[in-house]
C-alpha cells in the first residue's frame, strides 16, 4: 500500500519537528554519535539549538530577497521533512529538501525535485542548487537529473539544472566534483 504526501506551509506547532529535523541532520554532519566527554550531552544541544537558530536567520533572509516558499512535507498525515524553494522570473532555487532518516531513499526528494524542474519547463526557468561535496548520496541524485556544477568552493558545489540542456555553455566539470 502506497504512502499519500503533502506539502503544506509550516504553522508554529511544527518547531518542535523542525527542531528534531535540523538536529538530526546536523547530528550525522557533525558526526555528534562518535563524541566524547563528561558535557558531551549538553554541548550537542547547546550546538544543535544555535544550528537551529543559524539556520532560521539564513532562511528569512533567504525569504527577504526573494518569494520564497516553505513546506512541511507529509507522509500520511505526519511531518518527515522540509522544503524550501524561491526565486524569481529566471530561476528557482532549491533552498533546502531535508527527511527524517528513515524517509530517505524512498523516492520523496526525486518526487519533489522532479515536480519542481516540470515547473521550471513550464516557465523556462533555470534550477539551481547548492550541496555539500561530502553528501554523495543528494549529489548522486542530483546528477542523475541531469544538474550540472556551475560553481566549486572549498565543501560545496553549486549546481544547474536548465530545460534546455547542459549546452547553455554553462557546464564545468571539476576534478574533485
Amino acid at each position: 500500500m502506497g504512502h499519500i504526501m503533502n506539502l503544506r506551509p509550516p504553522r508554529a506547532e511544527d518547531e518542535p519537528f523542525l527542531r528534531q529535523l535540523r538536529g538530526q541532520i546536523d547530528s550525522e554532519r557533525l558526526f555528534m554519535n562518535y563524541w566524547r566527554g563528561e558535557n558531551v550531552e549538553a554541548e550537542k544541544k547547546q550546538l544543535v539549538d544555535f544550528q537551529f537558530r543559524a539556520r532560521t536567520a539564513h532562511q528569512n533572509a533567504i525569504k527577504a530577497m526573494a518569494e520564497t516558499k516553505e513546506n512541511i512535507i507529509e507522509m500520511d498525515g505526519s511531518p518527515v521533512g522540509l522544503f524550501i524553494v524561491s526565486g524569481g522570473r529566471s530561476e528557482l532555487r532549491l533552498v533546502e529538501i531535508s527527511l527524517l532518516p528513515e524517509w530517505r531513499g524512498k523516492g520523496i526528494g526525486k518526487i519533489i525535485i522532479t515536480t519542481t524542474m516540470q515547473e521550471c519547463t513550464r516557465t523556462g526557468r533555470l534550477l539551481h542548487l547548492c550541496v555539500e561535496k561530502t553528501n554523495a548520496v543528494a549529489l548522486g541524485l542530483y546528477r542523475s537529473l541531469g544538474f550540472y556544477a556551475i560553481d566549486d568552493s572549498m565543501a560545496h558545489l553549486v549546481m544547474e539544472w536548465s530545460p534546455k540542456g547542459p549546452s547553455s555553455g554553462k557546464l564545468y566539470s571539476f576534478a574533485s566534483a
